[in-house]
Protein backbone atom coordinates (compact mmCIF):
# COMPACT_ATOMS: atom_id res chain seq x y z
CA UNK A 1 0.00 0.00 0.00
CA UNK A 2 1.46 3.80 -0.59
CA UNK A 3 0.20 7.23 -0.47
CA UNK A 4 1.82 9.97 -2.86
CA UNK A 5 0.65 13.68 -4.30
CA UNK A 6 1.01 13.19 -7.83
CA UNK A 7 0.88 16.63 -10.18
CA UNK A 8 -2.60 17.57 -10.52
CA UNK A 9 -1.93 17.60 -14.45
CA UNK A 10 -1.53 14.20 -14.34
CA UNK A 11 -4.76 12.91 -12.92
CA UNK A 12 -6.96 15.74 -15.32
CA UNK A 13 -4.72 16.88 -17.97
CA UNK A 14 -7.56 19.68 -19.50
CA UNK A 15 -8.45 20.45 -15.54
CA UNK A 16 -7.34 23.29 -13.62
CA UNK A 17 -4.02 23.27 -11.82
CA UNK A 18 -4.64 26.23 -9.20
CA UNK A 19 -2.49 24.14 -6.87
CA UNK A 20 -5.12 21.59 -5.95
CA UNK A 21 -3.45 18.31 -4.40
CA UNK A 22 -4.57 15.06 -5.40
CA UNK A 23 -3.91 11.87 -3.06
CA UNK A 24 -3.33 8.64 -4.79
CA UNK A 25 -3.68 6.06 -2.34
CA UNK A 26 -3.07 2.36 -4.10
CA UNK A 27 -2.17 -0.80 -3.14
CA UNK A 28 0.44 -2.91 -5.87
CA UNK A 29 -0.91 -6.01 -6.64
CA UNK A 30 2.60 -7.10 -6.68
CA UNK A 31 6.16 -5.92 -7.35
CA UNK A 32 9.60 -7.60 -7.61
CA UNK A 33 12.82 -6.75 -8.64
CA UNK A 34 14.95 -7.60 -11.53
CA UNK A 35 18.36 -6.41 -12.71
CA UNK A 36 17.93 -3.71 -10.15
CA UNK A 37 14.67 -2.17 -10.80
CA UNK A 38 11.14 -2.83 -9.87
CA UNK A 39 8.03 -4.59 -12.30
CA UNK A 40 4.74 -4.02 -11.53
CA UNK A 41 2.25 -6.47 -12.08
CA UNK A 42 -1.85 -5.81 -11.73
CA UNK A 43 -3.96 -8.22 -12.09
CA UNK A 44 -7.41 -7.41 -13.67
CA UNK A 45 -10.50 -9.58 -13.98
CA UNK A 46 -12.20 -7.58 -16.37
CA UNK A 47 -14.52 -9.28 -19.01
CA UNK A 48 -12.33 -8.46 -22.40
CA UNK A 49 -11.48 -10.04 -25.61
CA UNK A 50 -7.95 -8.23 -25.81
CA UNK A 51 -5.00 -6.90 -23.66
CA UNK A 52 -5.51 -3.23 -25.54
CA UNK A 53 -8.62 -2.84 -23.75
CA UNK A 54 -7.02 -3.38 -20.27
CA UNK A 55 -3.85 -1.02 -21.44
CA UNK A 56 -6.68 1.81 -22.52
CA UNK A 57 -8.62 1.60 -19.20
CA UNK A 58 -5.58 1.23 -16.46
CA UNK A 59 -2.87 2.95 -18.12
CA UNK A 60 -2.71 5.88 -16.44
CA UNK A 61 -3.52 4.00 -13.26
CA UNK A 62 -0.62 1.71 -13.56
CA UNK A 63 1.88 4.92 -14.45
CA UNK A 64 0.37 6.81 -11.59
CA UNK A 65 1.32 3.41 -9.60
CA UNK A 66 4.64 3.43 -10.93
CA UNK A 67 5.31 7.14 -10.39
CA UNK A 68 4.13 6.53 -6.84
CA UNK A 69 6.53 3.54 -6.34
CA UNK A 70 9.83 5.55 -7.38
CA UNK A 71 9.07 8.03 -4.95
CA UNK A 72 8.30 6.13 -2.14
CA UNK A 73 10.78 3.63 -2.58
CA UNK A 74 13.63 5.35 -4.26
CA UNK A 75 14.15 2.68 -6.85
CA UNK A 76 13.55 3.13 -10.28
CA UNK A 77 10.77 1.14 -12.16
CA UNK A 78 11.36 -0.53 -15.43
CA UNK A 79 7.92 -2.58 -16.11
CA UNK A 80 4.41 -1.67 -16.21
CA UNK A 81 2.96 -5.32 -16.43
CA UNK A 82 -1.32 -6.10 -16.83
CA UNK A 83 -1.97 -9.78 -16.14
CA UNK A 84 -5.89 -10.43 -17.20
CA UNK A 85 -7.16 -13.56 -15.26
CA UNK A 86 -9.87 -13.49 -18.25
CA UNK A 87 -7.34 -14.01 -21.28
CA UNK A 88 -4.96 -16.05 -18.94
CA UNK A 89 -2.05 -13.89 -20.44
CA UNK A 90 0.34 -11.11 -18.86
CA UNK A 91 1.37 -8.27 -21.29
CA UNK A 92 4.04 -5.33 -20.12
CA UNK A 93 5.12 -2.03 -20.94
CA UNK A 94 8.45 -0.14 -20.61
CA UNK A 95 7.76 2.74 -17.85
CA UNK A 96 8.84 6.20 -18.67
CA UNK A 97 8.39 8.73 -15.94
CA UNK A 98 5.85 11.56 -17.46
CA UNK A 99 6.60 15.13 -16.47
Amino acid sequence: RFTAVPPPRRIRPEGPDAGEEVLLQGAVDCVFEENGALCIVDFKTDRVTDMRELWDRYALQLELYGEAMEAVTGKKVSQLILWSTRLGRADARIFQKKD
